[in-house]
């Protein structure tokens, strides 16, 4: 068995590989990850076998849908939950058992080249779920660092995320990217929220072990024009939440995820920028998130 721990956003994070998956090899972007193992229990395992496992028979289909990692489907059957990942169309299905406190993963795949692919976004899957169980979400956004503070920008998929941060990086001497599609946010008990980088960064190379304090969230819709609004209340916490990887099936976890969502905008800034693909629009969400006059 060949053990490899991992360090993301401070949760402690074990892949176990069994088999002949033993000599995987892990993806680079978890290098700056990587952490000496301890005696402690991790957060988080994820145990690779070889073999071949499907949903168990008798579970309950709970969603499915397309995504960057392929065709997933989700059971439950009120003890654990199982995850069907299609990696490729011309592949079959590879199943991950999931217990029902997001801990442990269990995933048996067959010897072929989609293997180290479904390893890496099992895994995302797994942690984007357990460390919601930590005062923690993954959002889909984009993040850059100015001045020690981070900035995120949300928006569905094709809305400019990465160009608006590209944006801020050539604009504002000194800003740095931390992630560009799946940063992790943390609230602490004293109530500071903290983005981290991961391992997991859409198309864009960016897996930067590092943290910031949160400044801002600012959710992107493309316009004509560029005009920034600042959101407050039940309008903030709509902009938020549809970022946020989380089983809504889960009572348990959709409640902690809106908790974590709620107590990160008591002093998050949030906004929304209609914008256009512009220098000017960096401008205009900058200024209105230090709410200069415009």
């Amino acid at each position: 068995m060949k053990q490899t721990d991992l360090k993301i956003a401070g949760l402690r994070v074990r892949i176990e590989l069994h088999d002949e998956y033993e000599g995987l090899k892990m993806p680079e972007s978890y290098m700056p990850f990587v952490t000496e193992p301890t005696n402690d229990a991790p957060d988080v395992t994820l145990t690779v076998k070889s073999g071949y496992e499907r949903a168990a028979e008798g579970m309950n289909p709970v969603s499915s849908g397309m995504n960057d990692l392929g065709e997933a489907r989700l059971y439950h059957n009120g003890g654990e939950y199982a995850v069907d990942l299609l990696p490729h169309p011309s592949s079959s299905f590879r199943t991950m058992h999931i217990s029902e406190d997001f801990t442990t993963g269990r995933l048996q795949l067959p010897g072929d080249r989609y293997a180290a692919f479904t390893v890496d976004s099992m895994l995302r899957i797994l942690y984007s779920q357990a460390v919601v169980l930590h005062h923690g979400f993954m959002l889909h956004s984009a993040a850059v660092v100015r001045d020690g503070k981070a900035v995120l920008f949300m928006g569905k998929s094709g809305t400019g995320k990465s160009t608006h941060a590209q944006l801020w990086l050539r604009e504002f001497a000194g800003t740095s990217l931390l992630n560009d599609d799946n940063p992790v946010v943390r609230v602490s008990a004293d109530g500071t929220v903290t983005v981290y980088g991961s391992p997991w960064s859409g198309k864009t190379p960016c897996y930067r072990n590092a943290e910031a304090p949160v400044e801002a969230m600012v959710r992107l819709e493309q316009a004509p024009v560029n005009r920034y609004t600042e959101l407050s209340n039940i309008d903030a916490f709509v902009a938020v939440l549809p970022g946020v990887s989380v089983i809504t099936h889960s009572r348990k976890l959709y409640g902690e995820a809106c908790s974590s969502v709620v107590e990160a905008l008591k002093c998050v800034k949030v906004g929304k920028l209609e914008c256009t693909p512009e220098p000017s629009a960096a401008y205009e969400c900058q200024k209105g998130i230090s709410g200069e006059k415009r």
